[in-house]
């Protein structure tokens, strides 16, 4: 368990912040701050650079939330799944 992991607020966020953080120490972007928005602190944002706010995990974890906000987004693009890191890869780097 990170620094990072211990935002979450539900298991399956937990899951995602611990992907992300990997994706980001495997593109030489390791995460170097985080903080929590919302109503109920229920949306974890995680720095790439110092004060980034670079992305955003939801509570739903993967899954869009039930106002249709993506899940997860790096520099505004939608992160789909643990399988896209790709698509993570182009945005964080952009």
């Amino acid at each position: 368990m990170s620094q990072y992991t211990r935002l979450a607020s539900n298991d399956e966020q937990e899951k995602v912040i611990a992907t992300i953080e990997r994706w980001a120490k495997k593109i030489g972007k390791p995460i170097c701050g985080a903080d929590l928005i919302g109503k109920y602190h229920d949306c974890v944002i995680l720095d790439l650079t110092y004060q980034g706010c670079e992305v955003y995990v939801h509570a739903n974890g993967w899954e869009d939330t039930e106002h249709g906000y993506p899940g997860v987004t790096c520099k505004g693009e939608h992160i789909q799944g643990p399988d896209c890191f790709e698509t993570f890869k182009a945005a964080a780097l952009s």
